[in-house]
């Protein structure tokens, strides 16, 4: 139904270039996030390392999320691992995440989240 292809097309809108097309005034860096992780927020720091072709500093990675500098996109979470899905659920409680697009083919409640 094109859940993933939205998700993908609004990480694309957060690192457009013209203020017109992103989805918040400044740019963002999405993260995409497919496969199932025991750690999303070492998953997030190593997809930034990936993207910067350097370490980041943890500090650094948790002011980019908190700031909403960095998009974090999980797909597919219903088939993900159980544990997998109740760390996003209390994403906002275990991480500064700001800014959390999650697919899914079921319901999720994501604590402190507004659903869209």
């Amino acid at each position: 139904s094109g859940k993933s292809s939205l998700a993908c097309q609004m990480g694309r809108w957060g690192m457009e270039q013209e203020l017109a097309g992103r989805i918040i005034p400044h740019v963002m860096i999405p993260v995409l996030i497919e496969e199932n992780v025991n750690d999303i927020a070492a998953r997030i720091q190593a997809q930034l390392k990936l993207t910067a072709g350097d370490e980041v500093e943890p500090e650094l990675t948790k002011s980019l999320l908190n700031n909403k500098r960095v998009l974090v996109i999980i797909d597919g979470l219903s088939e993900k691992s159980t544990d997998m899905q109740q760390q996003v659920r209390e994403i906002y409680i275990q991480a500064p995440v700001r800014a959390l697009i999650v697919t899914s083919r079921r319901d999720v409640e994501v604590t402190g989240a507004n659903k869209v």
